[in-house]
This record gives C-alpha cells, structure tokens and sequence, in this order.
C-alpha cells in the first residue's frame, strides 16, 4: 500500500499525524498532550525551512493547509465547549 505523495513527505505527514493526536486527545476529554504538540511543531519547524529556503512546492502547501484544519478544529472545539458551558448555552 503506498502513502498519498504529499504524506511521504515530513511536513505534511507530521502534520496529519498532529491532526489525529489531537483529535484522539479531544475525544476523550483531555487538552491536546506532548504527542499532538510535538508533531504540530515539527511541521511548523519543516515548513518554515522551506519558507527560508524558497523551497515551496504542493507537499509545503498541503502541510499548512493540515496546520489550517487543525487550527479550525481546536478553536471549534473551544468554541462548543465554552458555548455548552454558558447558561444560556444549557437549554
């Protein structure tokens, strides 16, 4: 079985797998842990490379795209929790 190209590379693949860390570490309740926020920072660090180097091709895109998502779900997350937790959110 073979990867979709852009996840054979270190930036989006770190990215996708920042994703799931921090979905696995939402669905049961917990803050995103050392594992969700590692692989988040490393695509960080690899895409900021390339930014320095001018090396951007699709796989730099479809990291930051991964980094994007994962930045939408946790503030969606946040933004649930805080309107459950609000009286006027409890109906």
């Amino acid at each position: 079985m073979q990867l979709i190209p852009s996840l054979q590379d270190p930036a989006p693949f770190h990215a996708f797998l920042g994703i799931s860390a921090f979905a696995r570490d939402l669905w049961y309740g917990r803050l995103p842990g050392p594992e969700a926020i590692s692989h988040k920072l490393e695509a960080i660090r690899l895409i900021n490379g390339r930014l320095k180097h001018g090396d951007i091709n699709d796989s730099t895109i479809h990291a930051v795209v991964l980094l994007w998502i994962l930045e939408v779900r946790l503030e969606l997350y946040h933004l649930t929790k805080q309107t459950l937790s609000h009286p006027a959110g409890k109906l």
